[in-house]
């Protein structure tokens, strides 16, 4: 009868295992889902973050932009109150000078006009024509002695005798080069 029943049912041995408890391939899903879900908030807690970094950097930027150009601006007013205070100390120590030159008995001297340098230069042609003649003059000299003093052999056969203080006895007729 009972083989009768497994037979009608399609089943030949009966049931072979029941399962009970959860699911394993939900539970490891719903991990899954909760993982993924845990590490899309932690990226976007992440990623706001990082905004606010970015926005702070910005506005710190600009803050250093503005102070750069406020920086460059009290430079240059720096060069010219430098500048200024300079040229005012120079025009004080003259008229120190100036004061301090009377004050000494110097009467017998007046400044009418200081002196300036000239609107007008000379010319150094001339004395610049001259040293390069005196230069020129002076260079011949030393090629003149140098080609003197490095030659191998003499002038003629009289300036032989004299300078080796012996006879002549030939002269060899010159080569050409």
């Amino acid at each position: 009868n009972q083989l009768q029943g497994y037979v009608a049912t399609g089943t030949t041995v009966g049931p072979k295992e029941v399962r009970t408890g959860p699911n394993p391939i939900w539970v490891e899903l719903e991990t899954t889902r909760i993982n993924t879900q845990a590490d899309r908030d932690s990226l976007a807690a992440r990623l706001a973050v990082l905004n606010r970094q970015l926005e702070e950097l910005r506005g710190r930027l600009s803050r250093l932009t503005q102070i750069e150009s406020e920086n460059s601006t009290l430079a240059g007013n720096r060069e010219v109150l430098s500048a200024s205070i300079r040229e005012f100390q120079q025009r004080e120590t003259q008229a120190r000078a100036d004061n301090e030159l009377v004050r000494a008995g110097a009467d017998n001297v007046r400044v009418i006009e200081r002196a300036q340098p000239p609107l007008k230069g000379k010319s150094l042609k001339i004395p610049l024509l001259a040293a390069v003649f005196l230069l020129a003059g002076f260079t011949a000299l030393c090629v003149g002695l140098l080609r003197i003093f490095t030659r191998s052999g003499f002038v003629t056969p009289a300036s032989a005798g004299r300078t080796l203080e012996l006879p002549v006895l030939a002269v060899a007729p010159l080569k050409t080069r």
